[in-house]
């Protein structure tokens, strides 16, 4: 609630529709407003009017219901209350605020669809694999879940072992033809609850890295790696397991009591029989020796167009990080022919190159002196223009080393003396070798009076 400048008789009340979250509560809107959702609790300002005089047929204090969405922009309602002798009543004035949430995840695809946008920068091909949105994130809250009783969950599930041990209930149903190969691979989305606790215990929905699981070796619960295998492509079901199914009298301490009866909400997102193809990159250097110089010299080339791709966004780091692994697997790279050794080093100058040019970017000077350098080396080619030279003579610069700046700057006239940005930034480089000169002059004349 909030007063009314302008009328202080009048105050706000806000009010938003559910919206999408780790926890469906009421929030409190910016500069300290109390807000009332749908959900309970509900936070009440001490000179709130009555909650009855709220909740009316006429005056709904929230909008209806709409999808849930991560991402989706929703509303804050403002109404106006006028102050009456015999206690509040709204008046037909309203105005609607748009505000967004935080945005949504960005998609991650498979690895063979376009595995270097998927490049993370360590050799975690499992973590790597998928992270496809999910329905199971988007559209459904921990209220469709029904976590509050598993008693009364149970009673509208079907049984699928004939013993109470696993129950199923499908919220969306999926693919008539993709089915669940019985010891193929999987990737899921999840989220997994402990009776007599609402807030989930694990959950993929935070991540953008989701990995596989091999059915038939043992690495899910007894009582997922049954479920999963009834299930198709794009289903989202919900599990309820009995202890014996599940983490039974071990538990899992601190999180998962003993003999706890356990909910899981799968989301089916993809199903193979055979693992996913993984790139070169993401080898090891033992398996990388397998392949031929051109697949390997193939792999590095794509890895630094990709890396273009992200420095024409403006995505530095990510650029970094698709260079510095092309120059590993080159440097590794089993060369018998001149030719081949000439392409690998024509190719890793210019992954130094551009490399120098993203650390400068990201103001990291060292980084990309130490790139140029690497670039410069006698047994890489001969530079065909400035641009190491001057990236260099930039990063010195920063580092307040002007001589080297001045030398590198003369070393790139060569090949253009008539670029305009060499010549200012020449310009600028002979400024601060003469003002640092005439402080120095400055300071040993106050310390030798003789000193000419």
């Amino acid at each position: 609630m909030e007063n009314n400048p302008n009328n202080p008789n009048k105050r706000f009340i806000f009010y938003p529709p559910p919206v999408a979250g780790p926890s469906f509560r009421a929030i409190r809107p910016p500069n300290g407003v109390f807000a009332i959702s749908s959900h309970p609790p509900v936070f009440r300002h001490p000179n709130f009017p009555p909650v009855s005089s709220i909740f009316t047929s006429s005056n709904p204090v929230y909008v209806p219901r709409q999808p849930y969405g991560r991402g989706q922009s929703y509303q804050l309602h403002l109404k106006q209350q006028v102050a009456k002798d015999d206690g509040w009543a709204w008046n037909n004035q309203e105005v609607v605020k748009t505000y967004m949430p935080k945005p949504k995840r960005p998609r991650v695809t498979f690895p063979e669809d376009n595995h270097y946008d998927n490049f993370d920068g360590v050799d975690r091909y499992k973590a790597m694999q998928t992270g496809l949105r999910s329905d199971l994130f988007n559209y459904f809250t921990y209220e469709d879940f029904g976590v509050g009783s598993f008693d009364n969950l149970a009673a509208t599930m079907y049984d699928l072992t004939h013993d109470g041990g696993i129950k199923k209930q499908v919220m969306k149903e999926g693919s008539e033809t993709e089915l669940i190969p019985p010891e193929g691979y999987i990737w899921m989305h999840y989220i997994t609850f402990v009776e007599g606790n609402e807030e989930p215990i694990d959950s993929t929905g935070s991540r953008e890295l989701l990995g596989s699981h091999k059915l038939g070796k043992g690495e899910l619960l007894l009582g997922v790696e049954f479920g999963v295998k009834t299930m198709r492509v794009g289903e989202i079901s919900k599990f309820l397991f009995e202890p014996e199914y599940a983490y039974g009298k071990l538990g899992c301490p601190t999180v998962i009591p003993s003999n706890s009866r356990i909910l899981m909400v799968i989301e089916m997102v993809r199903a193979s029989a055979v693992p996913l193809k993984k790139p070169i990159f993401q080898m090891s250097s033992r398996q990388r020796a397998e392949h031929s110089f051109e697949e390997i010299y193939k792999c590095a080339d794509e890895l630094r167009e990709a890396g273009n791709s992200k420095v024409k966004f403006s995505m530095y780091p990510e650029a970094i990080e698709r260079y510095e692994k092309a120059l590993e697997i080159l440097e590794e790279a089993i060369v018998f022919e001149k030719a081949q050794d000439d392409a690998r080093r024509e190719l890793m100058y210019k992954l130094f190159s551009n490399s120098a040019l993203c650390h400068l970017r990201i103001d990291q000077p060292a980084q990309a002196a130490v790139a140029c350098k690497a670039a410069l080396k006698p047994n890489m080619p001969a530079p065909k223009n400035g641009k190491v030279y001057f990236r260099y003579a930039e990063a010195n610069y920063q580092l307040r080393k002007y001589e080297e700046a001045w030398k590198y700057i003369k070393l790139a006239l060569q090949f253009d003396p008539n670029d305009f940005a060499l010549l200012v930034f020449r310009q600028q480089v002979e400024e601060r070798i003469q003002k640092d000169k005439k402080e120095l002059d400055d300071l040993y004349r106050r310390m030798y009076p003789n000193y000419q």
